[in-house]
């Protein structure tokens, strides 16, 4: 154990350096890169200063994010919006309109006035709950484009602008009251209409990002590709549109280009070899 020890403080230098060296090897070949690299620099709208390109391989050509973002806001403009439709609102507010209506209007008026006044209330919510009244007020443009499904099945599309939003609901029944002439009994018909109505339409919020989410799955992150040998760029030629595109998606197959497993293991030897040498 004392010869041991007396080798070791005779020989401490030699073990460093070694120790140094094995470490410092180790840690540039950790440093190497693991992927592959673009020897050409460039710029957009400056000549391109080497030889003739042509492609080493096939490779996909990719929209730019400024590309995608557009797809993916137009894909959002256009998508439809599922709202469900509550039909048992129908019937109870119908029934509740019988029972407000006869409250309201007592035998002061004539049977033949009153059953005109009648039936304008029953026509005026038969009409709005055809149409659709929104349980709250959603940001959507009136032209969006909607989807109405009954108990999760679809039964009719349109746009937005058709349902009645909350805010809108007594304007919408004074032009109905004004268009029938019936101004002196306005006070009347309205506290009826908001005694009795219900919203019947409410945003299915799940359904809705769900297409969306399929939607915006579905874009291709790709806009074509280009065959090996191709020729991409001559030299001098302007980097700049298609051109400019293609080098961009050449350059970003380079860089992710990851060794495989197979070929891990020969080019971190080699480049074991290659430090350790020098």
């Amino acid at each position: 154990m004392k010869d041991f020890i007396n080798n070791l403080y005779r020989n401490h230098s030699l073990i460093y350096k070694v120790l140094l060296y094995i470490i410092t090897t180790i840690f540039i070949v950790y440093l190497f890169p693991t992927s592959g690299k673009f020897k050409y620099s460039f710029e957009k709208g400056k000549p391109w200063q080497s030889e003739n390109l042509y492609a080493p391989f096939d490779f996909a050509i990719k929209k730019s994010a400024e590309e995608l973002q557009e797809e993916q806001d137009k894909l959002k403009e256009n998508a439809s919006v599922y709202f469900d439709f509550n039909e048992q609102i129908d019937s109870v507010v119908l029934n509740n309109f019988v029972n407000q209506f006869n409250l309201t209007f007592t035998d002061s008026i004539s049977k033949l006035k009153k059953l005109m006044f009648f039936n304008f209330g029953k026509n005026i919510l038969t009409e709005a709950y055809s149409n659709g009244i929104l349980d709250k007020d959603y940001n959507y443009a009136d032209n969006k484009s909607v989807v109405i499904l009954k108990n999760r099945v679809q039964v009719r599309t349109g746009e937005f602008s058709q349902f009645i939003k909350q805010g809108d609901i007594r304007t919408y029944l004074e032009e109905k009251i004004a268009l029938n002439n019936l101004q002196e009994y306005n006070a009347d018909f309205l506290s009826i209409f908001f005694n009795v109505i219900k919203p019947n339409i409410k945003l299915n919020k799940t359904l809705t990002d769900k297409s969306l989410q399929e939607e915006l799955d579905k874009i291709s992150t790709v806009r074509g590709s280009i065959e090996r040998e191709t020729l991409i760029i001559s030299k001098g030629e302007i980097v700049e549109g298609d051109k400019y595109k293609i080098l961009k998606s050449l350059e970003s197959e380079y860089e992710s280009q990851v060794w495989s497993e197979a070929n891990y293991n020969w080019i971190l030897l080699s480049y074991s070899l290659l430090v350790a040498l020098a």
